[in-house]
């Protein structure tokens, strides 16, 4: 295995450099420099180096053949037509900030405004075609590579908090190898990114509840931007995740609790420097507000194929409209698609991946009542982010389709809760079986 996977991703590369070469030939370029960088990253800082760059590896690889399918047959309309919209935004941007003259000037000075749900995406896509010019093909192998990574930071967490590497092992493989994952974060969008960020800014904040380090205060502050540049309002579930991390955990002694406060303070320092908190109450006041959440519940739900709310059902204004949605936008939002409402080939297509993701609930709902009774300190900023992304999205949604792709940003933790109801599960027919030899 430590020979095949090397010699696989070689020859992956060969061909995925003439896929649409000379862009193809770059692109692989940029993936093997970002790649020796994350190695190397990963070597200084997990014992277990080994098995995780593997998992990346095989992660990034599904991601870059999907990817490459998706690329090759044009597929980009039936996947993520987004994709589309970020290339050819990308381009423009790139040409306006090389000087050269476009048509459409007001989109991108709109584009480049620092408000708006993901402006942090423009940003990005204009970077990527000003650094390595235009290329559809580079930036979703980009947003695939962050993709892959998303197994490292899970390794991480799991393993902080169970303190067990099986339960570690299974996170990251399920993770890097559940299709809806591979699917959305192996395109040009900001899925992807997004899940990297949060769970990384939660790994962090673990981490940090045992050591005080300015390199985790650091990386926990930054994670929040990038968070507030891709899609707003989840950064303000990250936040009361961090800030319940460190109430639960003011026991300890007075230069603990010190070092907490003070990893607070300096995390919420320099998110404001950096002008999170103002572009945040921007967002907060033209997007988060009662008529928004009206337009997008109908927008999503009313007059689409794939929608699950009607026009009488889609008030969300008041107290109680809020609590009657809950339940049927949450049944949606962890259960759907059901196969049994399958009515076209883009939707037949998710049934396996459903039935898979349903025989795991289970296991999900196991972890979570282990993680509740023995971890639940160690656990509090996995379970505040879940449970409260859970709720909103529950609310927000009204489309299925969009219901199973956000799934994935709640999804990574229950995976988790997965992983532990599992090594519970094989832990005791180990214990079984062990009782039965020794009776023998």
């Amino acid at each position: 295995m430590q020979k095949l996977l090397p010699l696989v991703c070689f020859l992956f590369a060969v061909v995925f450099a003439f896929l649409d070469f000379p862009n193809g030939a770059l692109t692989v370029i940029v993936l093997v420099a970002m790649t020796m960088v994350l190695i190397v990253i990963v070597r200084r800082t997990i014992p277990d180096d080994r098995f995780i760059i593997n998992v990346f590896l095989g992660a990034l690889l599904a991601r870059l053949f999907l990817g490459g399918i998706i690329y090759y047959f044009d597929l980009f309309k039936f996947f993520g037509p987004d994709a589309l919209t970020y290339d050819e935004l990308g381009y423009l941007i790139s040409e306006y900030w090389k000087g050269n003259p476009i048509s459409n000037t007001d989109i991108v000075e709109r584009s480049l405004r620092v408000s708006g749900p993901g402006w942090g995406m423009n940003y990005l896509a204009g970077s990527l075609n000003f650094l390595f010019g235009k290329g559809i093909l580079l930036g979703q192998s980009f947003c695939g590579f962050f993709g892959a990574a998303i197994t490292i930071p899970v390794y991480v967490c799991a393993n902080a908090i169970y303190n067990n590497r099986r339960v570690a092992k299974i996170s990251a493989l399920l993770v890097a190898f559940f299709p809806s994952f591979i699917v959305w974060t192996a395109q040009y969008l900001k899925d992807g990114l997004i899940i990297f960020f949060i769970v990384l800014a939660i790994a962090m904040v673990i981490q940090l509840q045992r050591k005080f380090s300015f390199l985790y205060v650091l990386i926990i502050s930054l994670s929040l931007i990038s968070i507030l540049s891709l899609r707003f309002y989840i950064v303000f579930m990250v936040s009361a995740a961090i800030i319940g991390c460190f109430v639960v955990g003011m026991r300890g002694s007075q230069t603990s609790i010190f070092g907490r406060l003070a990893a607070l303070a300096l995390i919420g320092l320099l998110v404001t420097y950096l002008g999170a908190v103002r572009t945040a109450t921007v967002d907060v006041e033209n997007f988060a507000t009662v008529d928004r959440l009206q337009i997008s519940r109908r927008g999503a739900g009313v007059g689409t194929g794939s929608g699950f709310i009607d026009s009488s059902s889609a008030s969300a204004d008041t107290p109680l409209g809020i609590v009657a949605a809950l339940p049927v936008g949450f049944a949606y939002l962890i259960f759907a698609p059901f196969p049994w409402q399958a009515a076209n080939f883009r939707q037949a297509t998710t049934i396996p991946e459903t039935l898979l993701w349903w025989s795991l609930i289970p296991f999900a709902v196991w972890g979570i009542w282990f993680t509740l009774r023995n971890r639940l300190r160690e656990s509090i900023p996995a379970i505040v982010f879940t449970l409260l992304l859970t709720l909103v999205y529950s609310v927000y949604q009204g489309n299925v389709g969009t219901a199973y792709r956000q799934r994935t940003q709640i999804q990574v933790f229950l995976l988790m809760f997965a992983a532990v109801g599992v090594t519970i599960y094989l832990e005791g027919r180990e214990d079984k079986r062990a009782l039965r030899g020794i009776r023998r």
